[in-house]
């Protein structure tokens, strides 16, 4: 397994990842590409499931929403404009990061810090 340090959705739809290290060299640094192949590839099936029953309970999209607090607002010459939010410790005090494209369209998000 590798370190992905950053990943993708790439004008032609594949996902590409930027690989800096691997634990077991069974990687070297670099940009993937991954792709689909229905005729070889087995669609991906879920296995994933949880109940609560304990714990605070989810986030709403309003509380997130209230807890967020815009801490810098860039605009770059090619129109994208990126804005930083504190995110109130909900993800351990990383500051998250969302890039708009000049057509208004959610152009990436990520943390940072």
């Amino acid at each position: 397994a590798g370190a992905i340090v950053d990943m993708k959705i790439g004008p032609d739809g594949w996902l590409y990842t930027v690989v800096i290290w691997s634990f077991d060299n069974a990687l070297s640094p670099g940009i993937y590409r991954y792709e689909f192949d229905p005729n070889y590839d087995r669609p991906p099936v879920s296995l994933a499931s949880a109940d609560v029953v304990a714990g605070q309970p989810p986030l709403s999209v309003q509380t997130l929403q209230a807890r967020f607090v815009l801490e810098s607002l860039t605009v770059f010459e090619d129109g994208v404009v990126q804005l930083g939010f504190d995110d109130d410790e909900v993800f351990a005090g990383h500051v998250v990061v969302v890039d708009r494209d000049p057509d208004g369209q959610l152009a990436n998000a990520r943390f940072e810090g």
